[in-house]
C-alpha cells in the first residue's frame, strides 16, 4: 500500500472517498487552496495546476505563425510538423478532443485527422520531440510558462479557444504505513516554497503564477469542469471508442517503454 496516491484519474478520489479508503487530513495552508480543488472533508487536495495547450519550437515555427487556436492546426504549412497524443489513450487529451467536438463538431476532428499529424502514446513525447526540434507544434502536452534557458520550446495560450487545466491531486490511503511522512509531503507541496517555484498555475490563492501570468480563473479554462467530465464514465468511455474509430488504434510503445532519444 502506498503512503500517498497522486493520480490524474480524478474520479478515483471520489470513488475511494465514498468507500472510506482515504485518510481525512487538511495540511497547513489548506484554507489558501482554491475551494474547487480540495475535498471539503479533507479526503484529497490539489497540489499544482497543469495546462495542456499550445507548445511550439520557435526555431521551426515563427512565434507569429505558431498555432494558438484549433483552426490554426489545419494550416497546410504545418503538415508534417504537428505531433499529437492519441486521445483515446489519455483522459486529459480525450477531454481536449471532447471540447473540440463540442465547439467545432465532428467535421473539425475529421479535418484534423486528415492533416496526418504524428500520433504517439503518452503526453511526454510531444514536448520532448518539440524540444529536440523533431516537430514544430502540439496542443496535447505541456511546458513551463517561463521558457527554459537555451531551449527554443515555448508555450502560448489560445487567443479564443478553451484549453485544459487540471490540478495534480493527492491523498493518503487509510491503510498507509507511514502517514507522518505522507502528511509531511502534503505540507511541503502546499508550502510557499514549492508553490512559488511551480512552472505553471499554483493551487494556492495567495501565490502568483510565474512570469506575470494570472491565476487560472482569468483564462478560458476550468479544472473543475475536467473533474466533472472524468466523473461521467459512461460518456467518457463511449467517446473514447468513437475517437478510436476516427483516429485508429494506438500504435507504438507505451509511455513507459518509449525511447525518448528516438524520433517517433
Amino acid at each position: 500500500m502506498p503512503d500517498v496516491i497522486q493520480l490524474q484519474t480524478l474520479h478515483d478520489y471520489d470513488y475511494y472517498a465514498e468507500r472510506g479508503l482515504l485518510e481525512r487530513y487538511k495540511p497547513r495552508n489548506w484554507e489558501k487552496v482554491y475551494p474547487d480543488y480540495k475535498d471539503p472533508h479533507g479526503n484529497w487536495v490539489g497540489l499544482f495546476g497543469v495546462a495542456f495547450t499550445n507548445v511550439f519550437n520557435s526555431g521551426l515555427i515563427n512565434e507569429d505563425d505558431a498555432p494558438r487556436d484549433a483552426l490554426d492546426y489545419l494550416d497546410p504549412a504545418l503538415k508534417g510538423k504537428v505531433i499529437l497524443t492519441y486521445p483515446h489513450t489519455d483522459d486529459a487529451v480525450l477531454y481536449q478532443f471532447w471540447n473540440l467536438k463540442e465547439q467545432y463538431g465532428w467535421e473539425y476532428l475529421e479535418q484534423l485527422v486528415a492533416t496526418e499529424p504524428t500520433w504517439v502514446r503518452g503526453t511526454s513525447m510531444p514536448y520532448v520531440a518539440i524540444d529536440n526540434g523533431w516537430y514544430g507544434a502540439s496542443f496535447t502536452t505541456s511546458w513551463a510558462f517561463v521558457p527554459f534557458e537555451g531551449s527554443d520550446t515555448r508555450l502560448v495560450l489560445p487567443e479564443e479557444d478553451y484549453f485544459l487545466t487540471w490540478f495534480q491531486t493527492a491523498a493518503i490511503p487509510t491503510d498507509a504505513k507511514h502517514k507522518a511522512a505522507a502528511k509531511l509531503y502534503l505540507n511541503w507541496m502546499l508550502s510557499e516554497e514549492f508553490q512559488g517555484k511551480w512552472l505553471q498555475f499554483p493551487v494556492r490563492m495567495d501565490v502568483e503564477s510565474p512570469d506575470g501570468y494570472k491565476s487560472h480563473l482569468h483564462y478560458n479554462t476550468s479544472p473543475a469542469d475536467f473533474h466533472r467530465f472524468m466523473l461521467k464514465r459512461d460518456q467518457v468511455e463511449r467517446f473514447r471508442l468513437q475517437i478510436e474509430q476516427l483516429v485508429g488504434p494506438a500504435e507504438g510503445p507505451a509511455p513507459l517503454e518509449l525511447d525518448y532519444s528516438v524520433k517517433p
